[in-house]
């Protein structure tokens, strides 16, 4: 969806296991983004998100992943508040400053003086420990249910990009 906008209302979530490319979201408070995958804008999302990946308390039954989930986007993002937990991975996109020696951190994402609050597994920036998958070969359908395989559905064959 790069030129569109996606609008949910406070009870709203979005699970992403592969790809999604997004000029823009709003999400009102309470909602979430769980991301398992890779997520970016070309627009810095300008709401109040919940971000979850990996081992936060939002992961899916169906995953039992310890990947990492990677936002990326230009620029900070402005009157954000919400939290980001779970192994997430945030990046700019907006090339560094020869004055900037901080381009991928909290400040460069989200601004100085942003409200959101962020766990110990959330990274910035490259991050060469971080696993990123971005492909499954099997997928939810399109109400949201798994396929059964086995006593849980966990996408297997996964494609792994690892970022240096």
């Amino acid at each position: 969806m790069p030129n569109g906008n996606i609008a949910f209302e406070s009870t709203a979530e979005i699970q992403n296991y592969s790809v999604m490319n997004l000029k823009q979201i709003f999400m009102v408070p309470n909602s979430l983004i769980y991301n398992e995958g890779e997520i970016t804008f070309s627009e810095p999302p300008n709401t109040n998100i919940r971000f979850a990946g990996p081992g936060a308390n939002e992961q899916p039954e169906h995953s039992d992943s310890n990947n990492y989930g990677q936002f990326k986007w230009a620029g900070k993002q402005s009157n954000q508040s919400g939290w980001a937990r779970g192994n997430l991975n945030f990046v700019t996109t907006t090339p560094k400053s020869i004055n900037d020696n901080n381009s991928n951190n909290s400040n460069s994402m989200f601004g100085k003086w942003n409200s959101i609050e962020f766990d110990s597994s959330v990274k910035f920036g490259n991050c060469n420990t971080c696993t990123v998958i971005t492909e499954y070969d099997q997928c939810a359908n399109a109400d949201g249910a798994w396929l059964v395989i086995g006593p849980k559905c966990i996408p297997v064959n996964r494609h792994l990009r690892t970022y240096l």
